[in-house]
């Protein structure tokens, strides 16, 4: 287990950008000690530097986070825990056992959720507004 520093240190960040990537992103979740300070894992370290290296290439860390899930998301599947609803641009993560099968015919739906935490900052209420005032156009061309 890793204190903040020498976690930030390991993965080549200032703790500063561990500590927005964690509390933007939830990249990783650290436990904590008896006196409540961070301690982070190997695998968390490996996180930050595979989010590190995406971002060095130029990639928003919005973006490396999204990449680093649907990683995450193929090598649990290729570990035997489940199936799961990818992207089609995931298909190029290729994993021993991982079989890639296009879902043919009508464009798949799903219900989905908006989260977020109260009291809501007024951008994310204008998107809730927003993504209303789009559904309800939609149901009225239906």
């Amino acid at each position: 287990m890793y204190t903040i520093r020498e976690a930030a240190a390991r993965a080549g960040i200032p703790v500063s950008t561990l500590r927005a990537w964690e509390r933007r992103y939830g990249i990783v979740r650290p436990s904590r000690s008896a006196a409540a300070y961070r301690l982070y894992a190997l695998e968390e370290l490996e996180t930050l530097r595979r989010m590190r290296r995406l971002v060095d290439r130029g990639w928003t860390p919005s973006v490396a986070q999204e990449a680093i899930q649907m990683q995450t998301l193929v090598s649990l599947v290729s570990a035997g825990i489940g199936a799961a609803w990818v992207p089609q641009t995931v298909t190029r993560l290729q994993r021993p056992g991982v079989v890639y099968r296009r879902v043919a015919g009508d464009a798949v739906t799903a219900e989905t959720s908006l989260v977020w935490r109260e009291p809501a900052p007024p951008v994310v209420q204008h998107f809730v507004d927003q993504v209303r005032r789009a559904m309800r156009r939609q149901s009225r061309t239906v």
